[in-house]
């Protein structure tokens, strides 16, 4: 598995685990072949959600940069 692969792996686990903290329901789709990562049930709506791994773009933090490839 590349770096990259790692990185976005965990990152979509610690969103996954933070929902689940929060109190909401999580599913995860069983095949990789969702334009999505999870649902999150928030008791009133379902929400896809897509993951993404970020970095600063300068060091005062001023913005977050995205690589918007794959």
């Amino acid at each position: 598995m590349e770096n990259t692969q790692i990185k976005g792996a965990l990152t979509e686990q610690k969103c996954f685990l933070k929902c689940i903290e929060s109190g909401y329901i999580v599913s995860k789709p069983l095949f990789d072949n969702a334009r999505y990562d999870f649902i999150l049930d928030t008791g009133k709506n379902l929400l896809k959600i897509q993951v993404k791994t970020s970095h600063w773009k300068d060091e005062e933090h001023s913005a977050f940069m995205f690589n918007c490839y794959s």
